[in-house]
């Protein structure tokens, strides 16, 4: 990705958090995520869970946090714009 696709990307997600923000859609700050060296795969099999390291993601892949933000009924455009 070039400098200029990031800054576009990032001035597009400042725009939705702005937007999310006035709304009082937003809940508290972002949130980081834990290394993903920490890691873990839990399965149940036979009503037994079994935890297994991993998965691990790429550099590329790994996302550095989240926003919790309220939802309720759809928003008049909401279906016509791109997520």
């Amino acid at each position: 990705m070039s400098q200029a696709e990031r800054d576009e990307l990032m001035s597009e997600a400042d725009g939705y958090l702005k937007e999310f923000t006035d709304s009082g859609e937003l809940i508290g700050e972002g949130f980081a995520l834990a290394d993903p060296s920490t890691g873990r795969t839990v399965r149940v099999r036979d009503g037994l869970p079994a935890v297994t390291d991993g998965p691990f993601a790429e550099a590329k892949e790994q996302l550095a946090g989240f926003y919790r933000a309220r939802h309720g009924e759809p928003r008049a455009g909401d279906r016509d714009r791109d997520p």
